[in-house]
């Protein structure tokens, strides 16, 4: 027994400096460095499938993939984006991310597994966001409208801010310039945005959107996307999954009753002009058939919005936990003297924490390989690369044990059954992800 907690010792406590390197116990602790008061290149990365990621260097502004440390998969997760923007620019200050308003083609991809670096793709990089976060300022051309959008009652993605924004210009005959994020609400969610709208190039038609159907859309929106609280988060984005599934059914049930009546009209017709009745049974069936496809691709679409917000929402709680655990245990031990009890309740809280965030993680990758299993596999290196953070940042709070070696002591071998829990549940969960 002795020897086993020995070995799970000499696994878990590596050796580390005082001065965490970690990027998120940094960020913790606090941001000494401070950050240049201006850039003259913006700090970004980009990801994609497959491929090595990318990231803008600051004193060339080129594009170079991430060789030195393997960077690669595919990253789907926000809060992933950000700690990876972290760890790339760690002198920065980074608090935040944004998907950019414009993709972008870049070259030199570096596929998984070969030597090569010569792909080009268009893609949607994010921006890693420096300091307290502002506003990007907007100009305004001549006969532009500039307009905004404010509702503290919402925290909503940039894709759906994106989206309200193209309808509004779209309902005033304009085409939707530019726009640009208000009040953070976490991780690449804003609850305001603003915009400008431009009257459409010669030739440019704009697609009819009409005042009254968005208002409507937006009535019809689920609450849970209106709700702030996040006290019962998982049981508010069960109940809208329900009510998401029946709003479904209602409008397949609404499609077949449609064709339904459209089979007996053809079978009237039939009887009295068979041609006509084979025509318009044809017609039909095409008009069907790109009906069921865009109910289908909408019914996708609106479950994978819905599962976004909802891990965004878990995911700024468990950030926003391990936060105050993390405050909470440096506390502990910066007391002159260290009481251990108060380090060690306050590392065990830590610890929890994280846990949570694994068994979240193992939860959410378990419910896509069951449902999803394209998404499950796009997820798949994003969800490992996780679970080995995890696994960094408790070893980290661990060494920071070094710095009170007398109450290190006594409390290294009353954390092994934690511990050893801890790293037992991240092989099985990684398990879990190789095999499916």
């Amino acid at each position: 027994m002795g020897a086993c907690r020995e070995f799970a010792f000499a696994i878990l406590l590596p050796l580390f400096t005082t001065n965490v390197a970690g990027v998120y116990v940094e960020a913790l602790v606090s941001n000494a460095g401070g950050t240049p008061q201006s850039l003259v290149v913006e700090p970004q990365v980009a990801m994609k499938c497959g491929f090595l990621n990318m990231h803008v260097n600051l004193s060339s502004g080129r594009w170079l993939p991430d060789k030195g440390s393997g960077g690669g998969g595919c990253v789907t997760e926000k809060l992933d984006v950000l700690q990876y923007c972290r760890k790339t620019y760690p002198d920065l200050q980074i608090t935040n991310i944004v998907e950019s308003s414009e993709a972008v083609k870049i070259k030199s991809w570096c596929h998984i597994g070969r030597r090569k670096c010569a792909s080009s793709h268009v893609v949607t990089p994010y921006r890693c966001l420096v300091g307290p976060f502002q506003s990007d300022p907007l100009l305004v051309p001549e006969h532009c409208v500039f307009d905004h959008i404010h509702d503290a009652g919402k925290c909503m993605l940039f894709v759906d801010w994106q989206r309200k924004v193209n309808r509004s210009c779209a309902t005033r005959g304009k085409v939707l310039n530019n726009f640009g994020m208000l009040l953070s609400c976490g991780v690449d969610m804003f609850s305001g945005v603003e915009f400008v709208c431009c009257p459409p190039a010669e030739g440019e038609v704009v697609a009819g959107v009409d005042a009254e159907e968005v208002q409507r859309e937006e009535a019809e929106e689920d609450e849970y996307f209106h709700s702030s609280t996040m006290d019962k988060e998982h049981a508010d984005f069960h109940a809208a999954e329900r009510r998401l599934e029946e709003k479904h059914q209602e409008k397949v049930t609404h499609v077949m009753k449609k064709w339904s009546d459209m089979e007996e009209q053809y079978q009237n017709m039939k009887t009295k002009d068979t041609k006509a009745a084979e025509k318009f049974k044809k017609d039909m069936t095409k008009v069907f058939q790109k009906t069921v496809a865009a109910l289908e691709e909408n019914w996708v679409e609106s479950k994978k919005h819905l599962i976004d917000v909802h891990q965004e929402r878990v995911q700024r709680k468990l950030t926003a936990q391990k936060a105050t655990a993390m405050e909470n245990y440096l506390e502990a031990i910066k007391q002159t003297p260290a009481l251990e009890h108060h380090v060690l309740k306050a590392l065990r809280k830590y610890v929890k924490t994280e846990e949570r965030d694994r068994k979240h993680t193992i939860s959410h990758y378990r419910h896509l390989v069951n449902t999803d299993p394209a998404a499950a596999a796009r997820l798949h290196a994003g969800a490992i690369a996780h679970l080995h953070e995890i696994d960094g940042r408790v070893n980290q709070s661990i060494a920071l044990l070094h710095r009170i070696p007398a109450v290190e002591q006594s409390i290294l071998p009353r954390l092994g059954k934690l511990v050893s829990s801890s790293k037992y549940c991240s092989r099985r969960a990684e398990h879990t992800a190789q095999t499916g």
